[in-house]
């Protein structure tokens, strides 16, 4: 088998004038595969991280890539913030229509040995946790961010309207992201976030008992009635996972919805839950690995699937919510902790003014319950890594986190599991893998072995520097009680002879005494006849 591949793209490297200010335009450098060292570029991309499964993960793809620049202006610290375009395409002799765009990246570290450029870059995701928005000049009174304070104006707007305040999922997304691209235009002079709505996602619009949708949580101060805890820390890549959390998914860029205006070419995120595959459409399908396309050796699939047995959070006032499932033997079990999502962590402001006694009155538990109801039902994680050569013609065709997967394990022989990372690497192949590694009894009792060991170790050390240190007080103690009950002799012969052999005595006990406590107490005398004799350090 063999597979054409090719790469191109551009950087566009911002320009300054002589003052140090921004001139309005960039250097564009273009790139083809024959300015890449030794096919050095990859694109990784994960859902959640590669031991444990987790809701709510937004982290932005990375681009790694060595290439050979040359030009006036270039050089490492310049190509910071730099913006990259990539294309590639499945073709032996490209034509326009074939390049497929893969992802726009800034670059985030830069290493340079000669011409040669060691790049790092992210996707848009990354500007998401700007410090310009979270912190420094974002900040409001009370300490709080410009995006929390937006937000908790949009959703606690009834304050002021006498009602409302209750919002879909997609629409407060929507806000955060214009309110973060406002800053950012003025702060970096691009627009580079844009969120796109995908329909049927969980819990979009969830029915609360006193409401729907969604507002921002607060705790319930009764000695304080006004009152209100400030979410200040809250970066709007905070906001967006926890609301991907409501969703049963993750935020990711997706290049299908790139589109390009006024000359800038686009692309957006959106929140995908685990496991999404909208009817009709075939790139959501399984995608599937034939046993040949497999590499060498490149493939490991377990035989159990990761089992998520519970999903709960924890409140503000200690209150949990919880939705089991039966416990399954010699599977992975999992719990999925949803506590400290400001959208579900506090009393709605409904139920904060008339809060009830009865179950259904918590509308918490209605965002917990739709959550369990869709990962119970759509979500199949079996651990897996492989390592196989595909290739495709159109965007829409490229593997997606979140997306099922069918690997032929053996020949005739297919396992389903769900892709949460996966890794491109230009004229290398793709990596596939489902998160986790084997969470049963076994690797349970392991693990709290170590951690029993390690705490017991610590306490050990603890009370070995415990007795150390005893010891040396006492030590000290009888030093002192010692120089105490020899300071009057000392005092009634100041004004008489002491002979050599006493004085030296009298030091050597001295001397003794320190080292007890672990201190060198070295010292060296002369003979003569002055009332005392002469010590030296």
């Amino acid at each position: 088998m063999v597979i054409y591949e090719h790469v191109k793209g551009t950087i566009s490297v911002p320009c300054y004038n002589d003052a140090g200010d921004y001139a309005g335009y960039t250097n564009d450098i273009h790139f083809t595969e024959n300015d890449i060292i030794k096919d050095s570029c990859s694109i990784t991309s994960r859902a959640c991280d590669d031991t444990t499964f987790s809701l709510g993960g937004v982290r932005p793809a990375e681009l790694s890539i060595k290439l050979k620049l040359e030009g006036d202006g270039i050089n490492a610290y310049n190509l910071y913030g730099a913006k990259i375009i990539l294309y590639s395409c499945y073709a032996e002799h490209p034509t326009e229509s074939d390049w497929v765009l893969r992802g726009v990246f800034w670059v985030t570290s830069v290493s340079r040995v000669r011409t040669m450029y060691t790049i790092r870059a992210s996707d848009a995701l990354v500007w998401l946790n700007s410090n310009s928005i979270s912190s420094g000049d974002g900040k409001t009174e009370d300490d709080e961010s410009i995006i929390s304070k937006k937000l908790r104006d949009k959703l606690e707007g009834y304050e002021q309207q006498g009602g409302g305040g209750f919002f879909s999922l997609p629409d407060i997304v929507a806000d955060i992201v214009t309110w973060t691209d406002d800053i950012l235009q003025n702060t970096i002079g691009e627009r580079p976030l844009e969120y796109h709505h995908i329909g049927g996602i969980p819990n979009e619009n969830p029915q609360g008992a006193y409401a729907n949708g969604y507002t921002l949580m607060r705790k319930d101060d009764t000695s304080n009635p006004e009152g209100e805890s400030k979410n200040t820390r809250y970066s709007p890549l905070d906001y967006v996972s926890y609301l991907a959390q409501c969703a049963c998914g993750f935020a990711a860029v997706c290049n299908d919805f790139a589109h390009t205006a006024e000359g800038t070419l686009y692309t957006q995120f959106a929140i995908f839950p685990f496991g999404y595959a909208p009817e009709g459409d075939a790139s959501w399908n399984p995608i599937q690995i034939k046993n040949e396309q497999i590499a060498l050796d490149g493939s490991d699939v377990a035989a159990y699937k990761l089992y998520i047995q519970k999903i709960y959070f924890k409140t503000y006032d200690e209150v949990g919510w919880t939705h089991p499932r039966a416990y399954k033997p010699m599977l992975g079990n999992l719990e999925v902790d949803l506590s400290g999502n400001p959208f579900i962590d506090g009393r709605r402001m409904e139920t904060v003014l008339g809060y009830g006694i009865n179950d259904a009155d918590h509308d918490e538990y209605v965002i917990l319950n739709g959550v369990a109801n869709y990962i119970f039902k759509h979500v199949t994680l079996r651990p897996f890594k492989t390592k196989c050569y595909l290739q495709f013609e159109k965007a829409s065709e490229y593997p997606k986190l979140g997306q099922r997967i069918s690997i032929e394990s053996q020949k005739g022989k297919w396992v389903d599991s769900m892709i949460t990372s996966m890794t491109w690497k230009f004229r290398g192949g793709w990596e596939f893998s489902c998160t986790g590694k084997d969470t049963r009894v076994l690797a349970q009792a392991a693990k709290r072995s170590l951690a029993f060991n390690a705490e017991n170790a610590a306490k050990r050390h603890a009370d070995i520097a415990a007795a150390v240190a005893r010891k040396a007080a006492a030590d000290a103690k009888r030093v002192g009680t010692f120089a105490k009950d020899n300071l009057y002799v000392t005092n009634n012969n100041a004004n008489e002879r002491l002979s050599i052999s006493v004085f030296n005595n009298f030091m050597n006990a001295v001397a003794s005494s320190f080292a007890n406590a672990g201190v060198d107490f070295g010292f060296s005398y002369s003979n003569g006849s002055v009332d005392l004799p002469e010590y030296k350090e």
